[in-house]
C-alpha cells in the first residue's frame, strides 16, 4: 500500500505547486515570453498555470512515469514534457519553478549557481524544506534565491 501512495503522489495538486500556479497567474510578466521549467512537474499544474500566463516554452520534468504519461496525454502547443530529473544538468530556461519538494543543501548550491548564472527562480515548499537564510521572500508562499547568495559565487574585487 505504501509504495502505491508514493506512486500516486504525482496526482496531489500540492501547495506549493498551487501556490506557484497563483502566483504566476497574478504575475504574468515572470513568465509571459519566457522558457520556463519546472522541476517536479507533477499534476502540471504550475507548468499549465505558466502556459496560460503566457510562456513561450515550458519544459516539465518529473521522474514519475505515470506523471510524465499524464502530461504527455496533454497536447498543448508549447509544452515539452521529460521523464527524468533536471537536478544537476545545465539549465536553458529562463525561469526555474519549484514547488513542494525538498531542498537539499547540495541542491540549494546548484540553485544558488543557476540564479548567479541569471535565471530566475520561483519556489514555493514546505517551510521544513527551505532554507530561510538563503531565500528571499517575494509574497507569501514565495521565495526566490537571494542574489548574489554565496560568497564563493559573489564577483571577486580586487583591492
Amino acid at each position: 500500500m505504501a509504495s502505491e501512495s508514493v506512486k500516486d503522489q504525482w496526482r496531489t495538486i500540492w501547495a506549493g505547486g498551487r501556490a506557484i500556479a497563483d502566483y504566476v497567474t497574478r504575475c504574468p510578466e515572470v513568465v509571459k515570453d519566457k522558457h520556463v521549467a519546472d522541476f517536479g512537474a507533477g499534476s502540471g499544474v504550475a507548468t499549465f498555470a505558466a502556459l496560460m500566463a503566457g510562456a513561450r516554452l515550458v519544459e516539465a520534468y518529473d521522474i514519475n512515469p505515470d506523471a510524465v504519461a499524464n502530461l504527455k496525454s496533454k497536447i498543448v502547443p508549447g509544452l515539452v514534457v521529460h521523464g527524468e530529473s533536471a537536478y544537476f544538468k545545465p539549465v536553458t530556461a529562463d525561469v526555474i519553478l519549484l514547488g513542494s519538494m525538498p531542498i537539499s543543501p547540495k541542491l540549494l548550491i546548484w540553485l544558488i549557481e543557476i540564479r548567479y548564472a541569471g535565471k530566475n527562480i520561483i519556489i514555493s515548499s514546505e517551510p521544513e524544506f527551505i532554507l530561510p537564510k538563503h531565500m528571499t521572500k517575494i509574497e507569501q508562499d514565495i521565495w526566490s534565491i537571494k542574489f548574489p547568495a554565496h560568497p564563493l559565487l559573489e564577483p571577486k574585487t580586487s583591492t
